[in-house]
């Protein structure tokens, strides 16, 4: 699972509580301001931050899930049941 500490590594920015699309503020959150509203703001490149609007970006689903399938492909030997 994607710890924040290790985020930076993953190709995310640094400041990985802070929000892509927002309102302002230290994270980048305002409820009154949000994505798509007057006031809101959108980041350059969403593919570096973890967060969009305080949910998960498609780059931070994408690296959860590539370390979930990658998993997977570890489990020599054991059948999986679906």
């Amino acid at each position: 699972m994607l710890r924040i500490d290790s985020s930076v590594i993953a190709g995310f920015t640094r400041d990985v509580l802070r929000c892509c699309c927002g309102g302002g503020g230290k994270y980048n959150v305002n409820v009154s301001a949000g994505c798509g509203k007057p006031g809101a703001t959108v980041c350059r490149d969403p593919s570096t931050y973890l967060f969009w609007d305080g949910h998960l970006t498609e780059a931070a689903h994408r690296y959860i899930a590539d370390g979930w399938l990658s998993s997977i492909n570890h489990c020599e030997g054991q059948a999986l049941a679906f």
